[in-house]
């Protein structure tokens, strides 16, 4: 086979031409958002498999497939080292600055911003190299508790403005125990209030010897 014609993509998130054998997972992922926009309780999804097998790559359709039925997306990836906070905090941000566009939801998106600048000062988040240095609003310091607030509080908006929000994170692997059981419980929270706020995450498994 020519070079130019060979359908291997090389690199990480690399789209190939065409995802076979990945059916059932983007339908799954489909059937979520579309009982999401329909107002119906689901859950969040979380994406397993051993390294180079395109795990990335739907991600990154899911995230089209979400931006496509007019969701608000943010995707990020987890590093070593980073804080889960400081990997949320700014994307969040991003997130209620795109809900803050409509009156209805203005009182909600206000109070969405107030939580996440008390909890990017209690876990001492930094914004483009600047730590955020304001009095903590409703905060406990409690990882597990603030981020369930600040979850619920930013699913509350996306429902006054009728939009649901789409989290997405590669690299899940990286995040801690306690970060991942945080976001765990905080899932459960906006799930059993049925907010529209959903989670898709990718986790490199280990592979066996």
């Amino acid at each position: 086979m020519r070079s130019a014609d060979n359908p291997y993509s090389p690199g990480a998130g690399n789209p190939p031409p065409e995802l076979a054998g990945r059916e059932d997972i983007l339908e799954r992922a489909s059937g979520i958002l579309e009982r999401t926009l329909n107002k119906r309780m689901t859950r969040s999804m979380m994406i397993l498999g051993l390294r180079g097998v395109g795990k990335t790559v739907l991600l990154n359709r899911i995230q089209q497939m979400a931006d496509d039925a007019g969701c608000v997306t943010a995707f990020m990836e987890a590093e070593g080292g980073q804080a889960l906070p400081n990997l949320l905090a700014p994307h969040l941000r991003r997130i209620l600055l795109k809900l803050d566009t409509q009156e209805r939801a203005r009182e909600s998106v206000h109070r969405a911003f107030q939580l996440l600048r008390g909890f990017a000062s209690a876990f001492s988040v930094k914004f483009g190299g600047i730590e955020v240095a304001v009095a903590p609003e409703a905060v406990t310091g409690d990882l597990s508790l603030d981020l369930t607030d600040l979850f619920v509080a930013v699913g509350e908006a996306a429902a006054k403005r009728g939009t649901p929000v789409v989290i997405l994170i590669d690299e899940v692997q990286y995040l801690s125990r306690n970060e991942l059981s945080a976001v765990m419980v905080a899932l459960h929270r906006v799930s059993q209030k049925q907010l529209p706020l959903l989670l898709f995450g990718r986790r490199a498994a280990l592979r066996l010897r």
